[in-house]
């Protein structure tokens, strides 16, 4: 910060609002913009794309490897959902992991729940649409429950409710694409 000359508010902003895909991109931050200038040819958003599907691939890999193999693996959210070209460049070459992508049924689905897999694939690639609504109001009801029906409702502090607030965040996550920042191409 020192030798840049920026403050933390500015260093906060440049981290967390324009860095990642949008600084890959050349200033793209939603795939669909990223997707449609690299098949315009811009080879940032191409590098960005690129960087997008190598990152999912190396913890696919790396859970792969931790887990000594896997049964599934389920692209969710919006990305996951209804992006074919990035679950096809995800997949690409898994095949001595046993995972094969149908090419036709992922190019078929967008937004439903389907198996996209090859009939050979040893592991199912399935696309299951996310419900983050539903993830937060159920997570919001077990935190009311866990309050008493007769004890007065207390909002908690981040302090005080760490737990609470890594429960809620812990189900967001199993929810998105997010690989530790990232992980929801559902490994």
């Amino acid at each position: 910060m020192r030798s840049a000359g920026v403050t933390l508010e500015e260093a906060e902003k440049l981290l967390c609002k324009e860095s990642g895909l949008k600084a890959l991109s050349g200033g793209y931050n939603d795939l669909r913009d990223i997707e449609a200038q690299a098949a315009q040819g811009h080879a940032r958003a191409k590098l960005a794309f690129d960087v997008l599907a190598h990152q999912a691939r190396h913890w696919i890999g790396a859970f792969f490897l931790q887990l000594n193999g896997a049964d599934a693996l389920v692209f969710t959210a919006g990305i996951g959902e209804n992006r074919a070209a990035l679950r096809q460049a995800v997949c690409r070459n898994l095949d001595q992991l046993g995972m094969l992508l149908d090419p036709e049924k992922n190019d078929a689905t967008q937004g439903i729940e389907a198996v996209i897999s090859a009939p050979k694939s040893r592991v199912k690639i399935m696309v299951i649409p996310a419900n983050e609504e539903l993830v937060v109001a159920r997570e919001v009801k077990r935190f009311l429950e866990s309050q008493g029906k007769n004890s007065k409702l207390q909002t908690p502090s981040c302090r005080e409710a760490p737990s609470a607030r890594l429960q809620v965040r812990a189900a967001l996550v199993a929810c998105g694409l997010w690989f530790p920042w990232c992980l929801g191409i559902g490994v």
